[in-house]
């Protein structure tokens, strides 16, 4: 099915993986240091093709959570030996006081990026934290339910 990038370039989809992880809950501080929080492997069809991603991220923030720090989360794809990033939310979350304390959050992300080659990647997912989160680490892929990323792929030539 094609779809058209502003009214003038044709982009038909030539593939489609989804991704729904379990077991990846992973908690971190608020250390101003990124924290890899999990990776995987994507195989595109096509050099130079778009990847458009949409990832779901369900985390949790415990009773113990008070102080106005944020969490950043970037997602970086290696397909040349090195990590490239493509997304960064520097305030997908935060100020974790008062209120805000003890809630389960569903992050959405989305971006799009072009391949440079036909062969599998790696993208990987890193969170940070800053500031002051209190007693508690925050944490990514609480449960084993709402953590999906589709990637659909489409020739942009």
């Amino acid at each position: 099915m094609p779809i058209y990038y502003k009214g003038n370039q044709q982009q038909i989809l030539i593939g489609e993986q989804e991704f729904n992880f379990t077991g990846q809950s992973t908690s971190f501080p608020a250390n101003g240091n990124y924290h890899d929080i999990m990776s995987f492997n994507y195989d595109p069809i096509k050099s130079g093709s778009r990847i458009r991603m949409q990832a779901s991220i369900q985390t949790w923030w415990g009773s113990t959570s008070d102080g106005s720090g944020d969490v950043y989360v970037r997602f970086q794809q290696n397909s040349s030996g090195s990590y490239t990033q493509f997304h960064i939310n520097s305030r997908a979350t935060g100020n974790l006081d008062s209120d805000s304390r003890r809630q389960h959050l569903t992050m959405h992300f989305f971006d799009a990026f072009t391949t440079s080659s036909s062969s599998q990647f790696q993208i990987k997912v890193q969170a940070m934290g800053s500031g002051n989160f209190g007693n508690s680490n925050f944490n990514m892929f609480h449960t084993d339910e709402g953590n999906v990323f589709s990637l659909k792929e489409y020739d942009i030539a």
